[in-house]
């Protein structure tokens, strides 16, 4: 019976987890679908990875 009651919070998680990930994947799939533009997009990415790298020097 312990081993049955360990299971549960563990699958809680693991619920809670997918959750998250699927709403997740559904707002940037709305974003992207929004978005439309795939040269657009690309440059807001890199926009993104540049501030997240801490480099302020824009280039386009």
């Amino acid at each position: 019976m312990t081993g049955v009651r360990t299971l549960f919070p563990r699958r809680d998680i693991r619920r809670k987890l997918t959750r998250i990930y699927y709403q997740s994947a559904l707002y940037v799939t709305l974003l992207i679908r929004r978005i439309r533009g795939v040269e657009l997009f690309h440059m807001i990415l890199n926009a993104i990875e540049r501030q997240l790298e801490g480099d302020t020097s824009y280039t386009c």
